[in-house]
């Protein structure tokens, strides 16, 4: 009788972006290959102009010796909360309260187990967009969820909205334990960084990713930490920026200075920038509807009236 086991692959997501996927094997009586061709790196920023320069360049997850570790031990365990919390979402939808509690606590499990696993290479972690996986998965999937049930006259909203800012706090609480981690395990300073901001070239990041006893490994270590430090802040912001709309409050303060710490790591990164503006969009647009209490809209300054009333349709017909 043939064994199941778990295997990573990369299948190709929208706009080509590179995703993670924990597929299910069949040992048999032959050898059977773990090597699944990457076809797309999710991080174009990191990738070489010319492959043949550079022959011993990464092309499948299955080049770094940590992807054997991760899909034997943690791979199988991150599939399963990942499912369970795909089909209790759904039950989320349909106002079920202890489905959402639940959601809360596996949410918490999932993230820990990429607590253990970001630090461990981060080459493998920065290369295969790992970051963004564990907020996808952990966070904005059930934040996605969670804010549908909210904006609801029902009672069973405001339960929802507590169950959500549970999740928004303690998600809040890990992003920074795990940027503390960064600095501990992969000697990062990010106040240094962030007055200093590190240039890694291309050449850099694959030859030290595949000779890791080369002596410029830590320098570029710390540089792509850095990077990957850069992307956490984002998903730091997001979670602060929408505790900000659930509250109901009016201050981004936290969730600007959160992503402006971003864009001084990774100066190049246009994502940083692109959350800037839509908190500049939301601080806008409550200081409009703050003055429009006391002075109706058609008698404001022709200034504010330019700004304003082009946005919404901006954004119709450019969605994010």
């Amino acid at each position: 009788m043939s064994a199941i086991g778990w295997t990573w692959s990369v299948i190709s997501g929208e706009g080509g972006a590179a995703k993670l996927r924990y597929w299910p094997i069949r040992a048999t009586g032959q050898s059977q290959s773990l090597a699944t061709p990457l076809s797309s790196v999710a991080d174009e920023e990191m990738r070489p102009s010319s492959a043949s320069q550079h022959n011993a360049q990464p092309r499948q997850m299955t080049d770094y010796p940590v992807y054997h570790e991760i899909a034997s031990n943690e791979g199988p365990k991150m599939q399963k909360i990942n499912d369970s919390i795909t089909s209790l979402l759904t039950q989320v939808q349909k106002r079920d309260t202890r489905a959402a509690e639940k959601v809360v606590q596996l949410s918490g499990e999932l993230a820990e187990i990429y607590y253990g696993v970001l630090p461990r290479d981060i080459f493998f972690t920065f290369s295969m967009n790992l970051e963004q996986h564990l907020w996808k998965q952990a966070f904005y999937k059930p934040i996605e969820v969670f804010k549908s049930v909210v904006n609801s006259p029902k009672e069973s909203s405001k339960t929802f909205r507590g169950l959500m800012l549970v999740l928004l706090n303690k998600g809040i609480a890990f992003y920074e334990r795990l940027i503390g981690l960064y600095e501990k395990e992969l000697n990062v300073d990010l106040e240094k960084a962030m007055l200093v901001p590190s240039i890694l070239h291309e050449d850099d990041f694959w030859s030290v990713s595949s000779f890791p006893n080369s002596a410029e490994q830590n320098a570029t270590k710390q540089k792509v930490a850095v990077k990957s430090c850069s992307r956490h802040l984002i998903s730091l912001g997001d979670l602060k920026r929408y505790k900000t709309l659930v509250e109901g409050s009016e201050d981004y303060q936290d969730a600007r200075i959160t992503y402006m710490r971003s864009a001084l790591l990774w100066p190049a990164s246009g994502h940083c920038y692109n959350q800037l503006a839509v908190v500049a969009y939301f601080s806008m647009l409550y200081r409009s509807r703050r003055r429009a209490r006391n002075t109706p809209l058609e008698i404001l300054s022709n200034r504010r009236q330019v700004l304003y009333h082009p946005i919404p349709y901006f954004f119709i017909e450019h969605p994010r």
